[in-house]
């Protein structure tokens, strides 16, 4: 099994078991037309459909794989380095969300995984994700009054 493949049932697993916690989710006394489990919900079944996503886009690419050859020699090693860099980023923005802010560290998240994808485009990924973390936090915020780590900034 590969590991793509093994993700892709992992997560699964973990997007079942958070649907179920969304559903599951205590209501409020207030009655209301958009509950507090409809954001969980939609990212489960979204986290689901991908999930599923990748567990066919594994089985296709190793057909095509084994039609075309093996990838060129540290290709697979490269997308691990990205991965793992990627990854070590959300962990850390877990840790820096509540003492920096919303604002703050999803922006800083953002430009960080830009970099990570694409470092010859530095104006343009700082200014995407400062762009980014302003209007999720105003939309949040303001549009659907949820409020958001305020952080460093006080907002």
């Amino acid at each position: 099994m590969t590991f793509d493949r093994g993700l892709s049932i992992g997560l699964f697993f973990f997007s079942t078991l958070a649907l179920y916690f969304s559903i599951t989710m205590p209501t409020t006394a207030i009655r209301q037309t958009v509950g507090p489990q409809l954001f969980p919900m939609g990212i489960a079944l979204c986290l689901m459909a991908a999930s599923v996503a990748l567990f066919f886009r594994t089985m296709r690419v190793a057909e095509d794989r084994a039609g075309a050859g093996e990838l060129p020699e540290g290709v697979e090693r490269e997308d691990r380095a990205t991965q793992a860099a990627m990854l070590a980023g959300v962990a850390l923005y877990i840790f820096l969300l509540e003492p920096l802010g919303y604002i703050v560290a999803t922006g800083l998240l953002c430009i960080y995984e830009a970099f990570v994808f694409d470092p010859s485009h530095r104006l343009r990924n700082i200014l995407s994700g400062a762009a980014f973390s302003v209007g999720v936090y105003a939309i949040f915020v303001n549009v659907l009054d949820i409020l958001l780590p305020k952080g460093i900034l006080g907002w």
